[in-house]
């Protein structure tokens, strides 16, 4: 992961356990949206868009699987992060320890905490899947998985698209997040619309969905290993004040990436207690938004 602009030493070591920990979350976040797609039945996916009904969620869920993707995401990502944030903790502390000039704390103290942030984590992406997240930079909820699906069987009902056209959309959807999904829905209309053939439109619409998956993954693994790194530094600064090692003189800065979207541009310098929230939109801190690569730093409060 890319950090060419100012960060401590410990944060700097962080970034590089959790860079390399992008491909590995993207493998379980892949295994998870393939595996759902596997599992879908389009024969009786169609033969419910037939019936004519928006139906259920539960008969929603259960059609699109989408309680396939959350247990592997639960059952796979839930550890690797607590494996990575415990890590980038006990690695970081000592660097941070040794700048700071003060005792190493004992690493086992970030176990607990490992724990319960990647269950955090976890939870917030399934959250995600099944309700959408808030934009803490426009506060607009997105679309859920569910949701997505639901305007998918509308909108096949007022334009009517064949139920097995809109089965194999649906199933090509899951995984996406809401923008990715209505631009292939836009997608589909248009090559409909321009007399493609069948055929060829399902082909040119599969490989468009790949495309749009492997950019939401990258989008995911960057995020969340961003979102790690992160944490990991939250963790150190405030066992270091709970501890009395280090002053409660200290608060965190807002650093932006060297990319940096306009938005987290406006908050460089923004300042917040350690463990606090930054001014609107930074929150809890970076990342900001998905893909977001910014950071914070410590600064003393006469500074």
């Amino acid at each position: 992961m890319p950090h060419s602009f100012p960060l401590p030493p410990e944060q700097r070591l962080i970034r590089t356990f959790t860079g390399r920990a992008e491909q590995p979350i993207r493998t379980v976040w892949t295994r998870a949206v393939r595996q759902t797609q596997a599992e879908i039945d389009l024969e009786a996916l169609a033969a419910w868009l037939s019936g004519g009904r928006f139906g259920t969620d539960r008969e929603l869920r259960v059609l699109i699987r989408i309680d396939t993707m959350i247990g592997v995401l639960e059952v796979d990502l839930r550890p690797l992060l607590e494996k990575l944030l415990f890590r980038s903790a006990s690695a970081g502390e000592l660097v941070f320890a040794e700048t700071m000039g003060l005792p190493p704390l004992d690493v086992g103290v970030f176990r607990q905490d490992a724990i319960t942030a990647s269950r955090t984590m976890v939870g917030d992406l399934i959250q995600g899947i099944e309700a959408g997240r808030v934009n803490p930079v426009t506060g607009a909820r997105s679309r859920g998985s569910l949701e997505i699906v639901r305007d998918l069987v509308a909108e096949g009902y007022e334009v009517g698209r064949p139920h097995a056209q809109s089965a194999r959309l649906i199933r090509e959807v899951i995984g996406l997040d809401d923008r990715r999904a209505s631009a292939l829905a836009k997608y589909a209309r248009q090559l409909e619309a321009s007399g493609v053939p069948e055929a060829k439109r399902l082909k040119m619409i599969a490989a468009e969905a790949k495309r749009k998956g492997q950019s939401r993954g990258l989008a995911v693994s960057r995020t969340e290993s961003a979102r790690a790194a992160s944490i990991a530094q939250g963790m150190i600064w405030r066992r270091a004040v709970e501890s009395g090692q280090m002053a409660d003189v200290f608060e965190q800065e807002w650093v932006p990436s060297i990319n940096a979207c306009p938005i987290c541009l406006g908050l460089k310098g923004a300042r917040a207690p350690i463990g606090g929230r930054f001014p609107s939109p930074g929150g809890d801190g970076p990342p900001a938004h998905p893909s977001c690569a910014c950071g914070r730093r410590l600064r003393r409060r006469e500074e």
